[in-house]
């Protein structure tokens, strides 16, 4: 066999290399993603609000502070 023979097995580019641990590592993120921060606080200040998750019914009326919560 020369050094020309097509069927010699070509050893991977180092670029190759990096690409796959790149995938692997992605593979095993099995932890879901999650941030924190000051938004979870106001989540959970609206959860405390009592009308903050009301569903309004066809046709009712809405108040000023309604039109405003909903703004937020």
């Amino acid at each position: 066999m020369s050094m020309s023979d097509p069927f010699l097995p070509v050893p991977p580019e180092p670029e190759d290399d990096r690409a796959e641990q790149e995938v692997e590592d992605v593979e095993d993120d099995s932890e879901p993603d999650v941030l924190t921060g000051p938004a979870d606080e106001e989540s959970g200040e609206e959860a405390r609000d009592a009308g903050a998750f009301r569903a309004f019914e066809p046709g009712e009326r809405l108040s000023a502070e309604d039109l405003e919560r909903d703004l937020d």
